[in-house]
């Protein structure tokens, strides 16, 4: 008995620490998604502030 318990303890172990790194991943994959988006979003701010500069110096 003391077998089956030792093995169901370790099987819940490496359950348990399998979740964690899937949660440790699944945050650091948000995070990542949210860096890019802020990118993006920078690139387009700068884009936009080139092409008020860009009407500006031309006239338009």
């Amino acid at each position: 008995m003391s077998n089956i318990v030792t093995v169901y303890s370790i099987v819940l172990g490496v359950v348990a620490l399998a979740a964690i790194v899937a949660l440790f991943w699944l945050v650091i994959t948000i995070i990542r998604a949210l860096n890019v988006y802020i990118a993006k979003n920078r690139l387009q701010m700068a884009r936009d502030e080139l092409q008020m500069a860009r009407d500006e110096l031309t006239g338009d």
